[in-house]
């Protein structure tokens, strides 16, 4: 047996050394340089150049190779659907003036303007252009997709951004998204899976792009957990993850997303954001907020991981990662300071506590509105499973 592991290794040993047209020609080649014996025997060379012997690049892993595999299949069929959707309705003739108008470089972090006429839709304005997403190397050679895609791909994600916030965010945050500085920003990370999420949301010819940004987004979500590198920017990632997880109909892998990104948005204090600080202990893994700006985003992306947890535990009937009793965060934070002073600051448990006025929602945004009802809905199916399990 240990000589037939041997005897596997060494095989394996000799195929990765050998030169590429004897691995061309399935043959041994004993290595030799600048010509390998074989090579010189057969005389296949007049050119009497030495032989490549380039390393074979290192297998992908079977599972990774399966799930790019799948992101392709869905990535054609997400394709062939709306093109059969489009034969069968028909374009209107008008749209054939479509013109896309492109950013120069100089403008890259300045807010862009719209860049379709008519309202046609992205996907539409993909296949009637003829546009491939995939033109160019860009999305070989690492480097940011052409400001021409991502103003389609920033239409698309704003359009559904009301799928996991009410909070729509500010221009300035867009206009980040232009800027292929990866220093500086978004981080790399929340870049992609905007980029991923609006692929997703418009099937056709963008979907040929989700392999390229899912792949893109896991490399650069570990990078910055590895150098703790915009943090805020990783949890709000990570959560936009999960939808997209949703999105795919791939629900376990979302309530183990959901799971992962409560834990650490508590291990930053984005569960205890209120007044007076607006920061948690000071061992926390954020700094202490800077702006308003800052405080009401950390509030947003903390409300979109707490729904996104809550919606996954009551669909599975799985456990929550965190009491409702632990979650000091304000629904929203008004406007101004003064706000308080006539609103004192209510969180989750409030809800369940006769007579304390959180139900009420005459002054309360639409994101808090949403949050709030996903707390009582979450509540009243564990009480009414709770009440089915007890009473068998």
């Amino acid at each position: 047996m240990e000589d037939w592991v041997l005897s596997a290794k060494k095989t394996r040993a000799e195929r990765e050394s050998a030169c590429t047209t004897c691995r061309k020609k399935r043959r041994r080649c004993d290595g030799l340089q600048p010509r390998c014996t074989p090579c010189a025997l057969n005389d296949e060379r007049n050119d009497e150049l030495s032989c490549d012997y380039t390393t074979l690049k290192a297998r992908q892993g079977r599972l990774e190779l399966l799930q790019e595999k799948v992101l392709r299949l869905e990535a054609q069929i997400g394709r062939l659907q709306y093109e059969l959707r489009m034969r069968s309705g028909g374009a209107s003739t008008s749209y054939r003036l479509l013109r896309i108008t492109t950013l120069p470089a100089s403008s890259s972090v300045n807010a862009p303007n719209p860049v379709i006429s008519f309202g046609v839709p992205p996907q539409a304005q993909l296949l009637l252009v003829g546009f491939d997403p995939l033109i160019g190397s860009w999305w070989k050679t690492n480097e940011a997709p052409p400001s021409g895609l991502v103003n389609i791909l920033v239409e698309s994600f704003v359009e559904f951004e009301h799928h996991h916030t009410y909070d729509p965010r500010p221009p300035h945050f867009y206009s980040s998204l232009y800027d292929p500085n990866p220093q500086a920003g978004l981080h790399p990370a929340l870049r992609n899976i905007i980029f991923l999420l609006a692929c997703a949301y418009r099937p056709g010819p963008l979907t040929a792009l989700e392999p390229v940004f899912l792949r893109n987004t896991m490399h650069d979500l570990t990078q910055s957990l590895a150098q703790a590198d915009r943090l805020l920017d990783y949890i709000e990632a990570y959560t936009l993850l999960t939808v997209y997880y949703v999105h795919k109909d791939r629900l376990h892998q979302a309530v183990h997303n959901g799971g992962v990104a409560m834990m650490f948005a508590a291990a930053c204090d984005l569960h205890t954001l209120r007044p007076p600080k607006w920061s948690g202990k000071p061992t926390s893994l954020l700094p202490p907020p800077h702006s308003r700006a800052e405080i009401r985003r950390r509030v947003r992306v903390w409300w979109m991981v707490y729904t996104m947890n809550r919606l996954g535990s009551a669909v599975t009937n799985a456990q929550i990662d965190m009491e409702d009793e632990k979650i000091l965060t304000i629904w929203d934070p008004p406007p101004d300071s003064r706000g308080y002073e006539r609103a004192p600051p209510r969180s989750v448990s409030s809800l369940f506590i006769r007579d304390s006025g959180a139900t009420s929602v005459y002054d309360d945004s639409a994101n808090a509105i949403r949050s709030k009802c996903v707390a009582l809905a979450h509540r009243a199916i564990h009480l009414g499973l709770g009440a089915v399990s007890g009473s068998t």
